[in-house]
């Protein structure tokens, strides 16, 4: 199983919101794509943004968009040249 820790920084209002997308975006990961998940959340006055290596997502954008982002930065370690699609391909919008 890979290992993956991403850094979610949240504005102290309306984290609920984010953080319900977090944990959607970790239990996906984590039970269906098979990556364990580390996260560490903090508190930012700036953009509602993960962290994923040196990606840096726009947690406002689609749940899709996200998980296509931080697969984008796991593709170079999989054999597999269709993991992305298939990653994406079993999430839901919320």
């Amino acid at each position: 199983m890979k290992h993956l820790t991403i850094v979610a920084a949240i504005p102290p209002t309306s984290n609920h919101e984010y953080l319900r997308k977090i944990w959607r975006l970790k239990n996906y990961l984590m039970e269906e794509v098979g990556i364990e998940i580390s996260v560490i959340v903090i508190s930012d006055n700036g953009e509602p943004r993960l962290i994923a290596l040196d990606e840096i997502i726009d947690l406002r954008d689609s749940i899709q968009n996200i998980v296509r982002k931080i697969a984008s930065v796991l593709v170079d370690e999989v054999s597999d040249p269709d993991f992305i699609e298939k990653v994406v391909g079993g999430i839901e919008e919320v």
